[in-house]
């Protein structure tokens, strides 16, 4: 039996994708009621739209190899690099919906926030002292590779 070396998962919000498509609705009837912008704006602005709802609704993890990867969108866009070695200190927490939305949760300076939706989410100080919290579906496996140890 070969030991697990990688971890990765992908969390994808539904209720992100649901404002969205509100909030481009919304914005599609108010360009209707006023009539006075073409027609063409209307389709950018709900394009726009979309495309926002799309990008901050998915979360993608991969922890292996010495690193960690975290990206938003569904390409994981402008992903951020971190070397394990760089982590103080992981641990996995249980957030609420308000947690989700920064309500509740301690906050420091330096603090980065990429979580789409209550439930299991992975909790990493890094050793300059910046806290970033991810939506991941099983934060317990992530931390033991982070750990460096071998998963059966």
């Amino acid at each position: 039996m070969t030991a697990q070396r990688a971890y990765s998962s992908v969390v994808v919000s539904r209720s992100h994708l649901a404002a969205g498509v509100a909030i481009t609705a919304a914005a599609e009837a108010g360009m209707l009621f006023a009539a006075r912008a073409p027609a063409w704006t209307g389709l950018v602005l709900a394009v726009s739209c979309l495309l926002t709802a799309v990008y901050v609704s998915t979360v993608r993890l991969a922890v292996g190899a010495g690193r960690i990867a975290i990206g938003l969108g569904p390409a994981a866009w402008r992903s951020r690099i971190l070397a394990t070695s760089d982590v103080a200190a992981a641990h996995a927490a249980n957030l609420s919906l308000a947690q989700v939305f920064g309500l509740h949760v301690e906050w420091h300076c330096r603090t980065t926030r990429l979580t789409v939706r209550p439930g299991p989410t992975l909790v990493l100080r890094l050793i300059d002292g910046e806290v970033i919290r991810v939506s991941t579906p099983d934060p317990e496996l992530a931390i033991e590779l982070i750990k460096g140890k071998d998963v059966p």
